[in-house]
């Protein structure tokens, strides 16, 4: 399989070609892509080999001119609805919350542990605390307790050329989490600017 660079992220040429599932595949998977078409406001539709969001209001716009976040959603709502990303499938994202209003991160932890109950292997890297806890949560919920999930922490190791990795269930089990850390101090810094 050829790949290249497609739209916002590396995909397969061939996955985005594919034509979309119909019947009962159609079925399966329209509550997945529903929820991403909820975030985008529309759907994602091919039209003389050219990707449009076609939003409910507001009307169509070439994938090129939209949000690099919307983009990044509207593949995956395609690679849903043509059954690239189906059961036995794998799924890596590299930081999937990047360029996305943090008001639409929620739908998104749901749209990820959606696809991994469907049978897909999801893989995220995410520095964003927001992101780590949403999943956790989510996961926590009892439909989703047939849910494998693993969350991991790296750490380079400051006078050592190691890296030393904490493992969990939920983000709760790992540290450090650089991101937590981060947003204390902030917070503490938020505080003290307060007070003079």
């Amino acid at each position: 399989t050829r790949c290249s660079r497609d739209w916002s992220s590396d995909v397969c040429s061939s996955d985005l070609e594919k034509p979309l599932s119909k019947g009962l595949k159609l079925l399966e998977i329209k509550p997945l892509f529903q929820i991403v078409e909820k975030i985008l406001h529309g759907s994602i539709e091919l039209r003389d080999n050219r990707f449009y969001l076609k939003q409910e209001r507001g009307g169509d716009f070439e994938i090129h001119l939209v949000a690099e976040g919307f983009r990044k959603l509207g593949t995956v709502s395609y690679l849903l609805a043509n059954g690239a990303l189906s059961q036995q499938s794998i799924l890596f994202w590299d930081e999937p919350e990047t360029n996305l209003n943090p008001a639409y991160m929620i739908k998104l932890a749901e749209l990820l542990v959606a696809i991994a109950r469907n049978g897909t292997q999801v893989f995220i890297a995410t520095h964003s605390l927001f992101m780590m806890r949403e999943l956790s949560l989510i996961l926590e919920k009892e439909d989703n307790q047939a849910v494998e999930r693993r969350f991991f922490a790296l750490e380079t190791s400051g006078n050592t050329n190691g890296t030393s990795v904490s493992a969990g269930k939920s983000a709760e089990e790992i540290d450090p989490i650089s991101a937590l850390d981060a947003e204390i101090d902030q917070s503490q810094r938020f505080i003290d600017a307060q007070r003079l």
